[in-house]
């Protein structure tokens, strides 16, 4: 692992967090700290993958919660829906569900919603 950029003992809380936000949260480094420095390490190859996937895991898990949030007011009792409508609502809730154990996942097609 590359060291891309260090902080050096003594440093105030403000400037770790603000060294951490920049480099971990903004730029995408591991961050890694012993009892003289912060360190901004770049992630190997292997490690640069995981990360990414986990990244890309935690936007798909996102947009899917946010996708069955969306519909939740389709199955409300009162809701005026035909049961055609309503299946089609409740097959693609199920797909956004079912989409953390696809194998590829998070590389996996989003599902469309019917209408």
């Amino acid at each position: 692992m590359n060291t891309v950029s260090s902080l050096k003992k003594p440093f105030t809380a403000s400037q770790r967090a603000d060294f951490i936000v920049k480099y971990n949260h903004e730029l995408g480094f591991k961050i890694e700290e012993n009892d003289e420095e912060i360190l901004a390490l770049d992630y190997d190859d292997k490690e640069k993958k995981n990360h990414e996937k986990e990244i890309k895991k935690a936007e798909m898990i996102k947009k899917r919660n946010q996708a069955l949030k969306d519909t939740d007011f389709y199955l409300i009792s009162d809701y005026p829906i035909s049961d055609e409508d309503l299946e089609k609502i409740k097959q693609y809730r199920q797909e956004l569900r079912d989409l953390p154990q696809k194998k590829r996942f998070p590389f996996v097609k989003f599902p469309t919603k019917p209408f």
